[in-house]
């Protein structure tokens, strides 16, 4: 008896399939590798711009260190006559190196620190400078401290073109005096809170 046997072309359709199957997998591979990428690189940039951010903190306590001082030896005489202490030393331009504020914004704020470099390590360097100005509000203009507060803002450069600006707010007064109207902030007290991280900080300059 002779079988008839019907020609079946499988081996065609298999090798579709595999096809087919290695391109599914290759696809996958490649959209891991992509969002691998793309989180490594939102990862370095918020590293980056963490760096650049303690670098503009880095301009604040050094701007802080700078006033502390000066604020204490150009009140000196005031409070030993009963006069109200002020700022107008770190406006008016007598401090040597520092020109005197034009206005009362940062455009017009005396500069204290000029692109101070801080060395980051592993080759990530940056930059800082501090401005400072009179209180808008004040009605002693652009040199005339009369409220006690100054503005200062520090901006940093980090690496890879990054910048961060930070801004406080700070308040000077004689040792024994209390703050009226303003808060520090939580936790801190007299000639403690002068390292907040808040966009208005108060800062409290004591001086015994």
């Amino acid at each position: 008896m002779k079988t008839t046997h019907s020609l079946k072309n499988d081996s065609g359709a298999v090798l579709v399939i595999v096809m087919l199957i290695i391109a599914v997998l290759a696809l996958m591979g490649k959209t891991a590798t992509t969002r691998s990428i793309v989180e490594m690189g939102i990862a370095g940039n918020y590293g980056l711009s963490k760096k650049a951010f303690y670098t503009a903190e880095s301009g604040l306590e050094h701007i802080k260190a700078m006033l502390n001082k000066g604020f204490a030896d150009n009140n000196r005489p005031k409070i030993a006559s009963g006069q109200i202490p002020d700022w107008d030393f770190a406006l008016n331009g007598s401090v040597e190196g520092v020109n005197a504020a034009t206005g009362t914004d940062f455009d017009g704020a005396a500069e204290w620190i000029r692109e101070q470099p801080q060395d980051e390590g592993q080759c990530l360097t940056g930059s800082y400078t501090v401005k400072v100005w009179n209180n808008p509000s004040d009605m002693g203009g652009n040199c005339d401290d009369t409220d006690r507060l100054l503005c200062l803002r520090s901006v940093a450069t980090g690496p890879r073109g990054t910048r961060s600006t930070v801004e406080v707010i700070l308040v000077g007064q004689a040792y024994g005096e209390s703050i009226t109207g303003y808060f520090a902030q939580a936790g801190g007290g007299a000639g403690k809170n002068n390292n907040s991280r808040d966009g208005a900080a108060i800062t409290d300059f004591t001086e015994r």
